[in-house]
């Protein structure tokens, strides 16, 4: 099925068969050039106003998932919310969860939990990085507002088939069992992945770059019969 969907990004035809496939195969869909030039501008300005005036630096292990690291700077969905009003408004944008809804065969909302709806992070120092974890929520969909070349590291890491235990998070035994698939991402791009079933990571930074992404987290509604 061949639909397009005009969703404040870049409005082409989508094969929502062939990305759907590839979600439910290997459980992440990349979408290179998805962001149109105009909004990137937009997108790139808003965040890095937020980054500079509302950008907390985080260096931290998270016991959850085997420890692994979290060292970024990121910005609070309350801060997009105030000062951010077009990434705020992509996330609320009926044709973006349409187009979602469609791709996935289910019905996507918006996150019930406020302070995980959005999130903005930077990766700007060598070491930087977004350790192994996995999201919440059925579905997040990560856009790419700039990309390091693949030898300065912060590349998308991930292994599909996985799943987390809070308690007794298995990071180290999916590593070991499991080789790490790659996702070369470009600025622009966005990359839709299922956050739950999905093992994954941005690793770390390697040389003096720039990544700086958002996150939407979308849950599944859950059927009540």
């Amino acid at each position: 099925m061949i639909k397009e969907h005009k969703i404040g990004v870049e409005s082409k035809n989508f094969d929502i068969t062939e990305f759907g496939d590839r979600l439910n195969k290997d459980g992440i869909a990349y979408f290179p050039n998805f962001i149109n030039s105009t909004l990137l501008k937009k997108l790139i300005k808003e965040a890095d106003e937020l980054l500079a005036a509302h950008g907390r630096r985080v260096d931290v292990l998270i016991p959850s998932t085997d420890n692994t690291p979290r060292k970024y700077v990121t910005v609070s969905r309350e801060s997009v919310v105030k000062y951010a009003p077009t990434i705020s408004d992509l996330y609320k944008s009926r044709s973006l969860v349409s187009f979602l809804s469609d791709l996935t065969q289910s019905v996507i909302v918006t996150c019930p939990y406020k302070p995980e709806q959005i999130v903005v992070n930077k990766m700007d120092e060598i070491d930087d990085t977004h350790g192994w974890h996995w999201d919440d929520y059925a579905y997040s969909l990560v856009l790419v507002l700039d990309a390091p070349s693949s030898n300065s590291g912060a590349q998308v890491e991930y292994i599909d088939g996985t799943s987390w235990d809070k308690s007794t998070a298995k990071v180290n035994e999916y590593l070991s069992n499991n080789s790490a698939r790659s996702l070369q991402v470009s600025t622009g791009s966005a990359y839709l992945l299922l956050g739950k079933r999905v093992m994954h990571r941005v690793s770390p930074m390697l040389g003096l770059a720039l990544e700086r992404s958002f996150a939407l987290l979308m849950p599944q509604r859950m059927s009540t019969t």
